[in-house]
């Protein structure tokens, strides 16, 4: 398909006619309004071989051509050179969304709007899984003779709490000396690190550990019991898609609806996208031939050589305007990166 130039360019002019109209192409609009000075007939037959190649299909006997997810990938990967954002934009991203005062939570949700606000898509952000965060503080507090607040703060300024169950009345005394133990032992291991190191040392100390430390790890234990149900992530847009061109249709803003409220098929996806490193480009079909979906994402990890923690996406129709955003995907997902370098 690369060497035939012709086909290509015209495979170009018809998903860029799509991505603006979402209408089926007709051949004499490509001819009129594209520059490839090509006759309407040569474009009929340029659509045809496309259409039988599996990159053009016809919805109606009448109508023009859409193009497939099949031509949305090659134009993605073999066509479209979109431009990276002036640093003057980047830099007033990267200042809108580093709020002062703000913890990991906020700052992803901000990020979501940002990708919405900027591609008018749907903004979605994977947040970090909360086990791999690390211990900055904990402390526990009295409620009554038989529960304990535990409030444990992780690097980022992200917030666990759990309610305790215990067998013996603790004092406030006795819970600041198990928060400064436990403070001192764990700052800066990961929730799974010293989950697994809680375990270790109350199975291979036994005795020889001291009372005080003994009981500060099994108040400890149920505190971090069982990772969150679910991975966090945060949307935004909704306003934004409804109001769009591309969603005129009232039919497919329920489709997108209905795509997004399958929380875990959407988790599984955004966290697949993860193993690009750089910004990628999904394509999803929706049950009963629905409309497909495309899915632009870009991970974010603290350092280059890190793991990711998690990704920016932007998700919407799949002839969304990809010139736009993927840079701004891209962006986003920097700026967040830079933040967690600043502050985990």
């Amino acid at each position: 398909m690369r060497r035939e130039t012709r086909e290509t360019s015209v495979l170009a002019a018809i998903i860029e006619w799509y991505i603006r109209t979402g209408e089926p192409v007709p051949s004499g609009s490509v001819a009129r309004e594209s520059r490839l000075g090509l006759s309407s007939a040569s474009i009929r037959n340029a659509m045809a071989v496309l259409t039988e190649k599996g990159y053009l299909e016809q919805p109606y006997v009448s109508a023009g051509r859409i193009p497939t997810a099949k031509a949305f990938r090659l134009y993605v990967d073999a066509v479209l050179a979109p431009k990276p954002l002036p640093k003057a934009k980047k830099d007033a991203l990267a200042k809108a969304l580093n709020l002062e005062n703000a913890d990991i939570p906020q700052i992803l949700r901000r990020a979501s709007a940002m990708i919405a606000d900027h591609s008018m898509q749907l903004g979605v952000v994977l947040a970090p899984k909360r086990d791999e965060m690390r211990w900055r503080t904990i402390e526990f507090s009295p409620v009554s003779a038989n529960l304990v607040l535990a409030v444990l703060i992780l690097d980022g300024g992200s917030v666990r709490t759990r309610i305790v169950t215990v067998a013996t009345e603790y004092s406030a005394d006795e819970l600041i000396r198990f928060s400064n133990y436990l403070n001192s032992s764990f700052k800066g291991h990961t929730l799974s690190e010293a989950r697994f190191r809680i375990e270790k040392e109350l199975e291979l100390a036994g005795e020889k550990l001291e009372e005080m430390c003994r009981r500060a790890l099994v108040l400890l234990r149920p505190a971090l019991d069982g990772p969150d149900a679910e991975r966090e992530f945060f949307m935004d847009g909704i306003g934004q898609v409804s109001h769009s061109s591309a969603f005129a249709h009232t039919s497919r803003l329920r489709e997108l609806l209905a795509f997004m409220e399958e929380r875990p098929k959407i988790l599984d996806l955004l966290e697949r996208t993860m193993a690009s490193r750089d910004v990628s480009v999904t394509f999803v079909q929706g049950e009963y031939d629905a409309t497909p979906w495309a899915v632009v994402s870009a991970p974010y990890a603290p350092q280059e050589d890190q793991a990711p923690l998690g990704v920016v996406s932007a998700v919407g129709l799949v002839h969304m305007d990809y010139a736009t955003v993927l840079p701004v995907v891209g962006a986003v997902a920097s700026s967040v990166a830079s933040i967690m370098r600043e502050r985990l």
